[in-house]
């Protein structure tokens, strides 16, 4: 960063003659423009669509501690939760004894808000809908009406996780502890599975699982490819979408994406045009 920020401060000075101070003033401007890194959220919106894709039913928006203080609260604050990651493995891509790449798609010692409570509250998700789970930055990921309502506990319930009560994990990556900001991944959705099935005799919802339980359409694939059950893992959730099920070649209604350009985006982009400029001076 501080070379390119050095570059930046030569090309620069040498074009208009511009002291350090200025320079500074005009970094300071260029990180303000490119706004803010997304963070953990805090509250989510529950919207509920028409049969027609377009009315809107229901929307309403809740903070975490309304959804704790109202609903019933799922998971201890103790217990971990595990998802799977690619096996990368071409004769095990489902790995059904889930022991392997498993550690890593450790996410905490997670409470959080069951979906179908979620659902509950705009008068539970139709037969004929889905859910679609989204991001603060557009990402998202649809569930269908058998994921939401399980009936097997292989799979569990999905998860809103608001809290986190543990950190410390021999592989995962860090998750930040507590509520949201402090728990900087959340609010994240995380599938609580059994402890059947691994070798450790966690919590985890498996590769094998996902492929048992989910519709092809909504099983996540990585690169196109590996199945991964982790890839469910929304982080930042910050809606939670009942969708009418579209017909064949009907348009999906757009996640809304609030993403911002990169400060290196636009650094870059202003860093070139200034070196052209010079260049046909």
């Amino acid at each position: 960063m501080s070379g390119i920020i050095l570059y930046f401060e030569n090309q620069l000075s040498g074009l208009f003659n511009l002291n350090k101070i200025s320079l500074f003033c005009i970094f300071i401007a260029f990180l303000a423009m490119a706004g803010p890194c997304f963070a953990a959220t805090q509250e989510l919106s529950v919207i509920k669509y028409g049969e027609d894709g377009n009315t809107v039913l229901f929307d309403e928006t809740y903070d975490y501690k309304w959804l704790e203080q109202n609903l019933p609260v799922m998971g201890d604050g103790v217990t971990h939760y595990y998802m799977q990651g690619p096996t990368f493995d071409e004769n095990d891509p489902l790995n059904p004894s889930e022991d392997k790449n498993v550690l890593s798609r450790d996410y905490g010692a997670v409470k959080g808000t069951n979906v179908a409570d979620l659902c509950e509250l705009a008068g539970r998700l139709p037969e004929n809908y889905e859910v679609r789970i989204a991001s603060e930055d557009g990402f998202s990921k649809k569930f269908g009406y058998k994921n939401v309502y399980y009936s097997d506990n292989r799979q569990g319930p999905l998860v809103v996780c608001w809290y986190n009560g543990d950190d410390n994990s021999a592989e995962g990556d860090r998750q930040g502890t507590g509520y949201p900001p402090d728990f900087y991944t959340g609010m994240r959705l995380v599938v609580f599975g059994d402890t059947d099935t691994n070798p450790w005799g966690y919590h985890v919802f498996g590769n094998q699982d996902m492929n048992d339980f989910f519709d092809e359409k909504y099983i996540h694939y990585f690169n196109g490819e590996w199945p991964s059950s982790g890839g469910l893992s929304v982080k930042y959730v910050s809606k939670i979408e009942m969708l009418p099920l579209k017909e064949a070649g009907a348009k999906d209604i757009p996640a809304e994406s609030k993403a911002p350009l990169s400060v290196f985006v636009i650094l870059g982009a202003f860093g070139v045009s200034c070196i052209i400029y010079k260049k046909t001076r």
